[in-house]
């Protein structure tokens, strides 16, 4: 069963390019080195879907950039020695929004890295009050800056519609 809680670890998802997955560390050692059970695990772990499991190019960017949104270091970082690099906790997947799970798994599965973009975008996903706000309050493309609809004939046609229970 599938959490609907959300945790309030805060996560901030950064761009993870193919280059990436040498320099940060998952259990000190980077997650280009690590082998495909190895991976399986932490993805497990992490409460990946199984649909991952098997698809080894979706899962190290994936799980590097879980590192990345958990805050670890890059093993090149002139702070630490050769070897002293830090693995960040893997935040649970289950523990992000759904919408950001699904947005960063469908980019992720596409392009095999993060880029800046899909970064932003999952980090916006990934906030209650954005998702919130939008369940509530719809799409605004058809209001103007006044707040007098732009197409008074889509108001009639949506006055039509059952009203749909707020919770």
């Amino acid at each position: 069963p599938q959490s609907t809680q959300h945790s309030t670890m805060s996560v901030l998802f950064l761009p993870v390019t193919k280059e990436d997955l040498a320099v940060y560390a998952l259990e000190g050692l980077p997650v280009a080195e690590h082998g495909v059970d190895s991976l399986r695990a932490a993805a497990r772990a992490a409460h990946l879907p199984d649909a991952v499991l098997d698809d080894e190019a979706t899962l190290r960017p994936l799980l590097a950039a879980l590192l990345v949104a958990g805050g670890a270091e890059r093993l090149d970082r002139r702070s630490k020695g050769p070897g002293e690099a830090v693995s960040s906790a893997l935040p649970d997947w289950l523990d992000l929004r759904p919408e950001a799970r699904n947005y960063l798994l469908l980019v992720v599965r596409r392009e095999r890295e993060v880029t800046r973009t899909t970064a932003d975008a999952a980090n916006l996903l990934n906030k209650a009050e954005v998702v919130e706000s939008y369940q509530v309050h719809g799409n605004r493309w058809t209001m103007r800056p006044d707040g007098r609809e732009r197409h008074p004939a889509l108001k009639k046609a949506m006055a039509l519609e059952p009203a749909s229970e707020a919770a």
